[in-house]
């Protein structure tokens, strides 16, 4: 009985060596085997105004992402962790003001009942505003009785541009940068007799396209002519009453 002991006794010993001796290779392969870090997605939308905008260049901590398309839009997948924060810039295109500041991108785990929404994950809206302005001012110049001033010069910051036509209107339009002013006059030298002189108005462009309006009323002073004194003979007296004879 010991002998048959002592050699089970052997070759379980035998077998937890084999078991040791193979559990630092377990061991190993089970750290290789790491599970891969999560991905989140991300959706990058870049508007001027309202409208989609391609081609504006997107980067997180210093590392290209991509342009948005058509759409104006950029969906990738970022590797990282969740809760950590990533320095977004955006690089507009030409024509357009970059964005003073965006906020960080807070990776985080979506969780939505919309498939969309879902297959969106995270979004980001990027603003590119317009480097300028549109701005379109309609003059129109009537008289007293509403009849039209035709022919009026019409002068942008001292220098003129246009004329009133044969209905009194002009019509202007100018790109200029956001809150820009704009003095627009009208000319009366060539006129006369007409109230008030080289009238005019100083327009305030903001960030945004605007149309204003110049409606100016004159009044037009009608010289009377003098009429002429007309001297006419007298005709001669004649006396009625009694004669006297010699």
């Amino acid at each position: 009985m010991r002998g048959r002991l002592m050699h089970w006794s052997s070759s379980a010993g035998r077998g937890l060596l084999v078991v040791v001796a193979l559990l630092p290779g377990l061991l190993l392969s089970a750290c290789e085997e790491e599970t891969p870090p999560p991905r989140f997605r991300v959706t990058f939308k870049a508007e001027v105004d309202g409208a989609a905008l391609p081609g504006v260049r997107i980067t997180a901590d210093g590392q290209v992402l991509g342009e948005t398309g058509d759409s104006g839009e950029l969906g990738i997948e970022i590797t990282g962790v969740e809760g950590q924060a990533m320095v977004i810039e955006a690089e507009c295109p030409e024509g357009h003001r970059q964005p003073l500041e965006l906020p960080l991108l807070t990776l985080r785990s979506f969780q939505g009942l919309d498939p969309a929404a879902h297959a969106r994950g995270i979004e980001m809206t990027i603003e590119c505003p317009p480097a300028e302005r549109h701005a379109v001012i309609v003059i129109r110049a009537l008289d007293q009785d509403d009849k039209p001033v035709v022919n009026l010069p019409v002068n942008v910051r001292g220098h003129e541009v246009t004329r009133t036509n044969d209905g009194g209107v002009a019509h202007l339009h100018y790109a200029v940068p956001p809150n820009s002013t704009l003095r627009v006059s009208l000319g009366t030298d060539e006129i006369e007799n007409i109230r008030p002189q080289n009238p005019g108005r100083t327009f305030s462009v903001p960030d945004a396209d605007e149309v204003f309006v110049l409606d100016q009323s004159f009044q037009r002073r009608v010289r009377r002519r003098r009429g002429r004194m007309r001297m006419t003979m007298a005709a001669p007296v004649t006396r009625m009453g009694p004669v006297r004879i010699n």
